[in-house]
């Protein structure tokens, strides 16, 4: 099952990809004082939109609640792993997680997304679970999904899909790579422009398959 096995480093990392990290990648004398716990208990971390300095990954660590997130830089030298949210949708890695309703509509997603032809998978606290070992997850959890769709669907599939979401018993929070950066998916099913997440920051895009991101 290898819950907690990293995959081998051999590329640099994207958004929302899940890092494992050494022991001292994180400078901690400007960090909150939970985020010494936190990476002692699963020394992971987010790879976040921004613009990175040399050798060096934007990241963000995750508390014990929501609401404790910490933003920061490691370097790319002190990462010893990667786990990209498509690699956490083998529903065979799933058996040490909790049955809560975000797995539990994981598992009815699962046929369909794989039938679509777009690679995708769990980020958030599904992800962070699948990928660590280390449980995120709660009842009440929301489900977080990422679609990589470089090239452009039809919109009846975007509509399709958000249907297929709002039958969930958890919300379904559903977010789209497209080649100019990663938008919201309610947002790309509605005429007008976009709000796009790109490492050089948020922009409107009036079309997130004819433009490029940064």
């Amino acid at each position: 099952m290898g819950l907690t096995g990293p995959m081998p480093l051999t590329t640099r990392p994207r958004p929302h990809d899940l890092i494992r990290l050494t022991s001292g990648a994180v400078s901690l004398a400007d960090a909150p004082a939970w985020v010494r716990a936190s990476l002692a208990c699963a020394p992971w971390a987010v790879v976040r939109h921004d613009r990175p300095l040399p050798g060096q990954i934007p990241v963000g660590i995750r508390g014990p609640r929501r609401e404790l997130r910490w933003a920061t830089c490691v370097p790319q030298a002190d990462i010893v792993g990667i786990r990209t949210p498509e690699s956490l949708r083998h529903v065979d890695d799933w058996v040490a997680i909790p049955d809560v309703a975000a797995m539990r509509a994981l598992r009815a997603l699962t046929p369909a997304l794989n039938g679509g032809r777009t690679a995708w998978g769990p980020t958030g606290s599904a992800g962070f679970s699948l990928a660590t070992g280390h449980i995120a997850l709660g009842e009440a959890s929301d489900l977080d999904l990422l679609l990589r769709c470089p090239a452009r669907p039809a919109r009846g599939w975007l509509d399709g899909v958000a249907r297929l979401f709002a039958g969930q018993e958890a919300r379904v929070d559903c977010q789209v790579e497209t080649p100019a950066g990663v938008a919201h998916l309610d947002d790309l099913r509605h005429d007008g422009p976009a709000l796009v997440r790109t490492c050089a920051g948020p922009r409107l895009c009036v079309d997130p398959w004819a433009e490029t991101g940064t």
